[in-house]
């Protein structure tokens, strides 16, 4: 769990510097924290002030306060995935094949870690020994079911269907793992204004108890970074009521001075307090 915490405050101040530099500040020192996320020491055209910054991911498939039903899921593929690269790695003819796979609605996925780690290798394992039961021709696609396992096992427990399809060159990614989860690869991309406006009502009431420095600026970052495929805001051109009476509401009441959301992939960014136009500050797909 300290691991846990700890990456996540590098990828906060690794979030907050990049945002700062593309806002035209240069820090001159960074202070994690919590209660607020930083206290930040910054320049601009040659004036100095210090920004308290509150971070908060975006999601369009949750309100604020209750995680994202992707994201347990995609922790636990990537669980999955580490237990199918070291067990490919021992059959390279299995590197060849391309796997897509779709989880059951419902499926029971532990929260806790360790014990994701458990059921990941058990479901690895059935994967690899279903692969080499049922082998893939070159160039043949194939689809399987909840009806072509065992319903006890962990497939049938897990898993509602897989694709299957074979590399003309058994060598092209035989030391890599390329199979996908379906369910966090693909889904709903786009900007919920009923969840920025709950992000924003719930840091309202919790930074009445958080500890701000003195003579600082007040900010809250809603961020959009692309973790997972729900936590994607996609193009700024979509039709969104920005001038919207709740959105403004929850601004005017907020402790925070300043308010803005941020779509770090697509390289925009809208000033929600005070209100501004948007900023394409960089064509995203000349942003490697």
């Amino acid at each position: 769990m300290v691991r846990t915490i700890e990456i996540q405050k590098i990828i906060e101040k690794q979030l907050i510097q990049e945002l700062l530099r593309e806002l035209g500040y240069s820090v001159t020192k960074f202070q994690p924290t919590e209660k607020p996320d930083a206290i930040v020491s910054v320049v601009k055209a040659g004036v100095k002030s210090k920004l308290c910054i509150e971070h908060t991911s975006y999601f369009n498939d949750t309100v604020a306060g209750k995680c994202s039903p992707k994201t347990v899921l995609a922790e636990f593929w990537e669980e999955v995935q580490a237990s199918l690269k070291r067990r490919i790695c021992k059959r390279p003819k299995l590197g060849a094949v391309q796997l897509s796979l779709g989880f059951r609605k419902k499926a029971p996925i532990p929260g806790r870690l360790d014990e994701q780690r458990l059921l990941a290798r058990s479901l690895a394992s059935e994967l690899v020994l279903f692969m080499i039961n049922n082998p893939v021709r070159i160039g043949k696609f194939t689809r399987y079911g909840r009806h072509d396992w065992n319903p006890v096992s962990k497939l049938g427990e897990l898993v509602d269907n897989m694709h299957m399809s074979r590399w003309d060159c058994e060598d092209a990614v035989a030391s890599n793992c390329s199979w996908n989860c379906m369910d966090i690869s693909g889904g709903s991309i786009g900007l919920s204004l009923n969840n920025i406006i709950s992000s924003i009502n719930q840091k309202n009431k919790k930074a009445k108890n958080y500890i701000w420095n003195r003579n600082s600026e007040l900010w809250l970052m809603i961020v959009a970074d692309g973790a997972i495929v729900s936590n994607h805001a996609g193009r700024h051109q979509q039709k969104v009521a920005w001038s919207d009476t709740d959105l403004a509401l929850a601004c005017k009441q907020s402790p925070f001075d300043r308010i803005l959301f941020w779509d770090q992939r697509r390289c925009w960014y809208k000033w929600l307090k005070p209100q501004r136009q948007i900023k394409q500050y960089r064509d995203p797909y000349l942003h490697f």
